[in-house]
């Protein structure tokens, strides 16, 4: 290899590496500059599956170019039951063009864009959309038409999760919490609430439980402890299974 071809490949090694590719499903893709520092998921529109409406579309090295009442969505997007900041990646190939933004089926917002403000191919990032997303990988994000002519380019989709408070700081996120206010450093369970401890499941918790080992079934005392019954009759019934506790001198088989 000579010294040119090393250098340049250096070159190219080190530029392509700084910047993401949005890659296509023909396996071609374009280097992009995102916004620095780029946060969150990013979904790139890369594939005729995802085209919606009369799926007039055609894959490009950027994007998705839709035309002639033809959409786009994004399917499968991860979310975590709460707030997320949504933003999508769009191009105009001539004059202004407006497109419908959808999360779940749930109208967000109507995007409107002109091609001086993105352009081809590169386009821009238009965002943040405040939207709930359901904690599964089953969210969607659609670009629908509302002028039934030529469309919107779908580029990509970027999604950053929003972190939840936790305000009593037991570990366990407000939205989960069932018991919102737990002293501080007190253990709790998955749902917040103080974690209750009773290792031989008598229903006296470890902490107080002066018999900790007793067997399953026995009936116990506040202090966990095996509560021993009399027999008042002297019959051989303890009183308490004794349905006739005054049977004296009375003995049954």
């Amino acid at each position: 290899m000579s010294l040119r071809s090393i250098l340049l490949s250096v070159v190219l090694t080190a530029s392509c590496a700084a910047l993401p590719f949005t890659v296509n499903a023909a396996g071609k893709g374009k280097p992009t500059a995102p916004p620095a520092p780029l946060i969150g998921a990013v979904y790139p529109a890369n594939s005729e599956d995802g085209c919606t409406g009369r799926k007039k579309c055609v894959v490009q090295s950027w994007g998705v170019d839709l035309n002639q009442n033809t959409g786009y969505k994004w399917s499968a997007v991860a979310g975590a039951g709460n707030l997320a900041n949504l933003y999508v990646t769009t191009a105009s190939a001539s004059g202004t063009r407006s497109m419908s933004l959808w999360v779940n089926d749930t109208l967000i917002t109507v995007l409107t864009i002109n091609k001086k403000d993105a352009k081809r191919p590169r386009g821009s990032e238009f965002g943040p959309f405040s939207v709930m997303l359901l904690q599964d990988d089953n969210n969607t994000v659609e670009l629908r038409d509302t002028e039934s002519s030529s469309e919107l380019d779908a580029i990509a989709i970027r999604v950053v999760l929003l972190g939840q408070t936790d305000s009593d700081n037991d570990g366990v996120e407000d939205n989960l919490d069932l018991c919102p206010q737990t002293p501080i450093g007190l253990e709790v369970d998955a749902n917040g609430c103080e974690l209750i401890l009773d290792e031989d499941s008598d229903g006296v918790s470890d902490d107080i439980d002066q018999c900790p080992s007793t067997p399953a079934g026995t009936t116990v005392d506040q202090n966990g402890c095996e509560i021993i019954f009399g027999d008042t009759d002297g019959d051989g019934f303890t009183d308490n299974i004794d349905l006739c506790i005054d049977t004296v001198g009375h003995f049954f088989t």
